[in-house]
């Protein structure tokens, strides 16, 4: 009878660990299916990251449950709308805040030496 409750058991376990390894798989791939190139993006980046754009736009990355955005002043768009310009996103601490922000104060802290590049996508 002891042997039968081992072996119920070591099943369960199995089973648990099958679906909870097919769980993360089938969440890694709609990232993947969602964001494509950005799926990098999606597991590095962070709430108020500096976002430049093409070298003409910028703004700050806004991440709400699986979504990410850009934050442009008092709107959000969504990263994918960027899909095919040239986004560069850095991690930058930031110790003002910033009203109406320029391309050249994101130019200005982009080369200060705290700032570090997490991704590129061309």
């Amino acid at each position: 009878m002891k042997k039968i409750y081992i072996i119920l058991i070591c099943v369960l376990a199995f089973i648990v660990a099958i679906f909870t390894l097919l769980y993360f798989a089938l969440i890694s791939m709609e990232i993947e299916d969602r964001y494509g190139d950005f799926q990098d993006l999606y597991y590095e980046g962070s709430d108020g990251n500096l976002v430049i754009i093409d070298k003409k736009e910028c703004g700050f990355l806004k991440r709400y449950d699986r979504d990410i955005f850009v934050e442009q002043g008092d709107c959000l768009k969504n990263i994918l709308t960027f899909s095919n310009m040239n986004v560069e996103v850095y991690e930058v601490k930031i110790n003002e805040t910033y009203i109406n922000f320029t391309i050249e104060e994101a130019k200005e802290i982009k080369n200060q030496s705290s700032t570090k590049l997490i991704y590129k996508n061309f």
